[in-house]
């Protein structure tokens, strides 16, 4: 499994999680060692994630909470506006059509030169398009938007 995260001052490593994504790797590998350090480093309050199960699982939420991380209420089933969408459909083309992969590990290096080149212009510009694309589902009411 593969985990980024966008800020607006910037962007996170490529981590890759070996295995099945579990509450406790995604607290142990990316929450406490990733996530907390740049929310309190870049003065970030707000943190956003999916509803995947290791997400909202009963021992993340706890993390969560214990590391003073505020996260973003996030309907389930909603449409999926996120701005870190974009970078991560282009980085997985880049990598496919710039790159041999032969196997994981292959991918994962192709992933991370290919995140590595994302620059940030383009992730202030994916981020500030949120109200827009917050007002466009709201518009569509609820429903698919060209976002």
């Amino acid at each position: 499994m593969i985990w980024a995260g966008i800020f607006h001052n910037g962007k996170t490593e490529l981590i890759s999680v070996a295995g099945n994504l579990t509450s406790h790797k995604h607290c142990d590998e990316i929450i406490e060692p990733v996530v907390v350090p740049i929310m309190r480093q870049h003065d970030v309050t707000l943190f956003r994630q999916d509803n995947a199960c290791p997400h909202t699982a009963r021992y993340t939420q706890d993390a969560l909470r214990r590391n003073n991380v505020q996260v973003l209420s996030w309907p389930a089933r909603s449409p999926d506006i996120s701005p870190i969408e974009h970078p991560w459909d282009h980085v997985g083309r880049q990598a496919r059509d710039k790159h041999d992969v032969e196997n994981v590990r292959d991918l994962a290096h192709a992933l991370q030169q290919e995140w590595a080149r994302i620059p940030l212009r383009v992730i202030r510009k994916l981020i500030c398009s949120m109200r827009r694309r917050c007002g466009a589902v709201v518009a569509a009411g609820g429903r698919l938007t060209r976002y």
